[in-house]
């Protein structure tokens, strides 16, 4: 029956017919029991009136047998699902890790620290500026690195932080133009897709 009705939702159906066979068995065991006893061995007249006795207690067995053997077996599940559970939060924790090295490229890091060292020197305030943006840039990677998805906008402005980072290092030599629609600006996509594409470009 655990074979036939494997799920979890048709554990219903499953006691029931468990219970119908196990008292159908202990009833049919019995009656053949009691007939052989009486009529072989005793060589007494077999009285019908004892199956329905013969039934209660066959359906008293059933009850206590499946309520013994289905509550290990439910045990031993619980057991299996919480380690199950306690597996996939570990795996979970250490893909989100994982997610966040990637999205904090120890790269891009080293690359913008050097950055601002070198404005610190000739211009203090485009270095705070710098230093507001790069901190927006992995305030934004924290904030929405759980999110399946954020807005365009939203998009957009975290784009802008890492754009200007990107210039302050590269000059006149990076050129970026967004040219997008205000219709669109309400769609929803993955966080960081933008960075990404800019990134590869």
């Amino acid at each position: 029956y655990r074979r036939k009705y494997p799920k979890f939702t048709q554990t219903r159906q499953k006691l029931i017919s468990e219970l119908i066979a196990i008292s159908s068995a202990v009833f049919i065991i019995n009656i053949g029991l009691g007939y052989l006893i009486d009529t072989v061995l005793l060589n007494h007249h077999f009285e019908m009136d004892r199956p329905i006795r013969i039934l209660l207690l066959a359906f008293i067995m059933s009850i206590a047998v499946a309520a013994v053997y289905e509550g290990f077996y439910f045990f031993e599940q619980l057991q299996k699902s919480v380690l199950e559970t306690e597996k996939l939060r570990n795996e979970n924790i250490q893909a989100n890790f994982a997610v966040l090295k990637n999205q904090v490229s120890p790269h891009f890091l080293f690359n913008s620290f050097n950055t601002l060292m070198s404005i610190i020197p000739e211009n203090q305030e485009l270095a705070l500026q710098f230093t507001e943006k790069l901190s927006s840039v992995y305030r934004y990677i924290l904030e929405n690195k759980d999110h399946e998805v954020v807005n365009l906008a939203t998009e957009l402005q975290f784009l802008e932080s890492y754009i200007f980072l990107q210039k302050i290092r590269f000059g006149d030599n990076l050129i970026f133009k967004a040219n997008i629609d205000e219709i669109y600006l309400d769609c929803s996509i993955p966080p960081l897709t933008l960075q990404l594409l800019a990134e590869n470009a």
